[in-house]
């Protein structure tokens, strides 16, 4: 269930993927288990906290997405900027969805799924934590080879 719930902002937004397929194997599973089962040991029984809790995850996504999504790879950039601002655009909408939803849901592990989940994936995409597993961006690494052979 929680793949279905992360899967659409993953897609659009990007993401970190680590260099070894044990590491992306661990990183994965880590990832959306670990996410699913925070969900549901951190459970924001208060409408108002989890409304409070939604709106600042949403910020933070918000200049996320903006800075840095689509977050590609070195091995799949996403080059052509009509499909970078199609991809930001639609993770702006995917995310904002979720966070909506997480207010409107009466389940409320559901709801916690959505709220750590967008805010677990708006952390894989930014730049800290992409120097920390010493990975690079796709894009930029495009970017930086087109100015070294002009």
């Amino acid at each position: 269930l929680f793949f279905l719930i992360i899967s659409p902002y993953r897609k659009f937004s990007g993401g970190i993927h680590l260099k070894t397929h044990i590491g992306c194997i661990l990183g994965t599973t880590l990832f959306f288990c670990g996410t699913a089962y925070l969900s549901k040991i951190i459970v924001i029984h208060n409408w108002e906290f989890r409304l409070v809790i939604s709106i600042f995850i949403w910020i933070f996504s918000i200049f996320a997405v903006k800075l840095y999504a689509p977050a590609d790879t070195e091995n799949i950039p996403i080059l052509r900027k009509k499909d970078r601002k199609k991809q930001r655009m639609i993770s702006y909408i995917v995310v904002s969805l979720m966070m909506i939803l997480a207010n409107l849901i009466n389940n409320r592990i559901i709801s916690n799924m959505l709220i750590w989940g967008a805010l677990v994936q708006s952390i894989s995409i930014c730049k800290f934590t992409y120097n920390f597993f010493r990975v690079k961006y796709g894009y930029l690494e495009y970017l930086k080879t087109k100015k070294d052979a002009v």
